[in-house]
């Protein structure tokens, strides 16, 4: 028999996987008990590459907000009619935005709020999307390393998202110069199909019960990250 290996072959290629994820930044959104809202978890990190100076992440006043510009259909995450120019606050969770320049010192910021805009010029035009920070700004400069990790409940329906995976690139669009964009930043948000994180929690579950039973560490399924 050789389930041992293919199980470990498994493991490892979900592990790879999710550590070529996190080469953007991730957004994962998932259902939450509530009506009308949803989780969202955040992790990766990414290199924003400037175009124009002046991009940033904006805190404490939502009109002010910069956002990643939706382009294509691979970026159409809300479905039509629903949440144009939306600016759900966070309930509950804690978010954490950090931004390094380049030879600088970390900087960080606790999101507290999203900006979810349906792009209704065409249907396959791309939605944009943006979030907020608590009281202050952080600017982004070349080469800046950003990353954020936590997870939040937001006043968000999942039911009026699309399901599938998005891209997005283009960042710092300026709320007083419409189109501008001012930077790039690779982001991927995800919007699993109904029942998928519960197959993954199942399929992990399996892996920690076929070493109990052979006793085995169930670390040792997942191999040693060099």
């Amino acid at each position: 028999m050789h389930s041992a290996p293919v199980m470990r072959l498994i493991a490892l290629t979900a592990f790879g996987m999710a550590s070529a994820a996190q080469a953007n930044l991730m957004i994962d959104v998932y259902e939450y008990g509530t009506l009308g809202q949803s989780r969202w978890v955040f992790s990766g990190s990414a290199q924003y590459s400037e175009n124009v100076v002046g991009g940033k992440f904006a805190g404490g006043d939502v009109s002010l907000i910069e956002e990643w510009k939706g382009a294509g259909a691979g970026s159409d995450y809300v479905k039509t009619g629903a949440y144009n120019n939306y600016t759900p606050s966070l309930i509950s969770g804690s978010v954490t935005l950090s931004v390094t320049p380049s030879g600088g010192n970390i900087i960080q910021g606790l999101i507290d709020g999203l900006h979810i805009d349906h792009d209704t010029t065409t249907p396959t035009s791309g939605d944009d999307f943006g979030v907020s920070l608590a009281a202050v700004d952080i600017a982004l400069s070349a080469d800046a390393l950003v990353s954020w990790s936590g997870e939040a409940i937001f006043n968000v329906d999942i039911n009026k998202l699309n399901r599938g995976t998005f891209s997005f690139l283009n960042y710092g669009e300026d709320p007083n110069v419409p189109g501008r964009i001012y930077g790039s930043l690779p982001l991927t948000l995800e919007v699993p199909e109904p029942g998928t994180a519960v197959l993954l929690m199942l399929g992990v579950t399996g892996l920690v019960r076929f070493a109990v039973r052979r006793g085995t560490n169930p670390k040792s399924l997942l191999g040693t990250v060099h």
